[in-house]
């Protein structure tokens, strides 16, 4: 390539050319190249629809559109009783016609918890008749229930092959990018894994106390391939990354934390394999970072649902 005048290449050859370099060469070029921060709003993985459904990844006013047109409403894998009973006696959906129904996912998550605030301020008060109850524990059920059915649609949504935008984004990024996101789906994940510079152990720039790589180890064991500074900052959390199940209890319909005051983040990466979870309920076809509507169990609750 000695005395190869740059100019005089077409734009067209020096594309190709840079399309068909590694990762780990392209990383090598821009290595002296600025650091440049990456931000993902919700629309950023939208475009992505390579799921067996062809739906695409939801944003919060299609939230419920995506839900039932994913294996998340049908079948007996999914628990959405407390859902489609809540909606009938309190929003007045027909449980026939829930298919229709398409209000916001963080305006109904909003006012349910709005409605629970309500119900925990009436109990202390003694306000709270047979009646009011009845719609307390409606209303605790159901945010209870919407805990695992946002993180399937998420997980159903993304269930496809890995060649999302993110992909040819990371084609022109330099070794010390960092990539900011608030959405809660692992397809930026699975890009940046993919080109082999980058782990979830050190990447996401927080500690695990367990990943599940084929089973519950002390770090994913896959090595990157070549050496960057990416980090993957996910201000609103991953459907990937394992917390103690918090719930509505059904006595004080407060916050509680089936492991209470624990502070422990578990990585679940990958598992073409049977792992232990809810009533034996595992389901496989899932690719890496997805899994089926119940997760593993945690070491912390091993014998118990997340």
């Amino acid at each position: 390539m000695k005395g190869l005048d740059l100019e005089k290449v077409s734009d067209g050859f020096l594309a190709f050319s840079w399309e068909n370099l590694s990762p780990k060469d392209r990383v090598k070029i821009l290595a002296d190249a600025q650091r440049t921060v990456w931000i993902f709003g919700a629309g950023a993985s939208h475009h992505y629809n390579l799921n067996s459904r062809g739906v695409p990844m939801p944003l919060s006013n299609d939230f419920f559109r995506a839900f039932h047109e994913l294996p998340t409403s049908e079948g007996f894998h999914a628990h959405v009783g407390p859902l489609i009973s809540f909606l009938a006696h309190y929003r007045g959906v027909k449980p026939h016609e829930a298919s229709k129904w398409r209000e916001n996912i963080e305006e109904f998550m909003t006012s349910v918890e709005n409605e629970l605030n309500n119900i925990v301020t009436r109990i202390k008060k003694g306000e709270l008749d047979k009646i009011d109850m009845l719609e307390a524990f409606s209303t605790a059920a159901v945010f209870n229930n919407m805990t695992f059915i946002f993180a399937n649609v998420i997980n159903e949504a993304q269930n496809g092959p890995s060649n999302s935008a993110y992909h040819y984004l990371l084609d022109f990024c330099r070794p010390n990018d960092t990539f900011i996101t608030f959405n809660w789906d692992t397809l930026l994940d699975r890009a940046l894994a993919a080109t082999g510079g980058w782990t979830p152990n050190e990447g996401y720039s927080i500690s695990f106390s367990s990943a599940l790589d084929t089973n519950w180890k002390k770090e994913v064991e896959a090595l990157p391939n070549f050496n960057t500074n990416w980090k993957l900052l996910k201000l609103h959390g991953s459907t990937n990354w394992l917390v103690p199940l918090t719930h509505i209890h059904l006595k004080t319909f407060e916050y509680v934390s089936s492991v209470p005051k624990s502070d422990k983040i578990y990585l679940f990466w990958q598992s073409t394999f049977p792992y232990e979870t809810h009533k034996n309920r595992w389901r496989g076809g899932y690719v890496p970072t997805c899994y089926c509507y119940y997760p593993p169990n945690i070491p912390a609750c091993s014998g118990g649902s997340q």
